[in-house]
């Protein structure tokens, strides 16, 4: 379930739908029984959102948000640190 509710995330983030994607990476972090993995892919998915949308500051809340999660996966906490030295990058 949490793998259906992070792939519709991805497809509506793609289509620019960025609230409905925050909706769908949201139902992931509710769901009791998800795996960690799945959970720091959703708030990765939220900090990417959020990072289109130009709020930098919620997007980096986010990102830190997936590299303290245990669990997490080399994947998403590789891509949570890049994304955050692009967001320091942004700021200079």
């Amino acid at each position: 379930k949490a793998e259906m509710h992070l792939q519709i995330g991805h497809c509506l983030r793609s289509e620019r739908r960025f609230a409905e994607a925050r909706n769908a990476y949201e139902k992931v972090l509710s769901l009791k029984h998800a795996q960690p993995v799945h959970r720091a892919a959703a708030h990765l998915g939220i900090g990417m959102a959020f990072a289109k949308e130009g709020d930098a500051n919620r997007a980096r809340a986010a990102y830190e948000a997936t590299l303290k999660m245990p669990g997490a996966g080399k994947w998403n906490s590789s891509a949570a640190k890049r994304l955050l030295q692009q967001l320091d990058q942004a700021a200079q």
